[in-house]
């Protein structure tokens, strides 16, 4: 089968029509009176350069109203943790924070810790050289760092620009099943309802 962004992306065009929805940037921060908060994550999480660095990739689904982020098992760990911890969270609506909070705890030993899961020339331009792979001391994973705080950033941006972006994990649970096992199993029906439930409840 396709891989399970694509499935899921699939099923959501099927019922919403496609976006365009712009990157996060500064100057959108920065007319919202958010680049602190963007700036102080960055420096809590090690950030080591002067500027922060906001080249984040594509939205994972982006939809003409809102934007869905699909988060497997590599966006749960100590520090997405940190940053759910920010007072951004407060009465958060896009996903539940709890949630998210106990996944980072419970499922960190499934992120990778190897190769480009755990470091790049990037994320290690950003947050120092991480330790070796797996060490999660003091320096940790610089590719986990970077992989937090993009998250953050695209959540401090939705509220930022008044759009909302979903965040389904793999973890969700739904009719008694993880969202992952209904994608594995292609249960379409259930996973269309999910999805509205979520977009119905913003």
């Amino acid at each position: 089968m396709p891989n399970k962004q694509d499935y899921l992306k699939k099923i959501c065009l099927g019922l919403y029509n496609s976006g365009n929805h712009n990157k996060p940037n500064d100057e959108v921060f920065r007319k919202a009176n958010l680049y602190g908060v963007i700036a102080d994550m960055y420096r809590t999480l090690g950030g080591k350069q002067d500027e922060v660095p906001l080249n984040i990739g594509k939205y994972d689904i982006d939809l003409e109203d809102f934007i869905i982020e699909f988060d497997e098992e590599n966006h749960f760990n100590r520090y997405r943790l940190k940053t759910l911890s920010s007072p951004i969270y407060k009465d958060w609506r896009n996903f539940k924070v709890a949630d998210y909070q106990q996944y980072c705890t419970k499922y960190e030993d499934e992120c990778r810790t190897y190769g480009k899961f755990w470091r790049t020339n990037s994320s290690d331009k950003q947050y120092g050289i991480s330790s070796p792979n797996g060490v999660l001391d003091d320096i940790g994973s610089s590719r986990w760092k970077q992989r937090a705080f993009y998250d953050f950033v695209k959540d401090v941006y939705s509220y930022a620009i008044n759009t909302s972006i979903i965040r389904i994990s793999i973890y969700d649970i739904y009719h008694a099943q993880t969202i992952l096992s209904l994608i594995q199993q292609k249960r379409e029906t259930e996973l269309m309802q999910y999805i509205e439930n979520r977009v119905n409840s913003l």
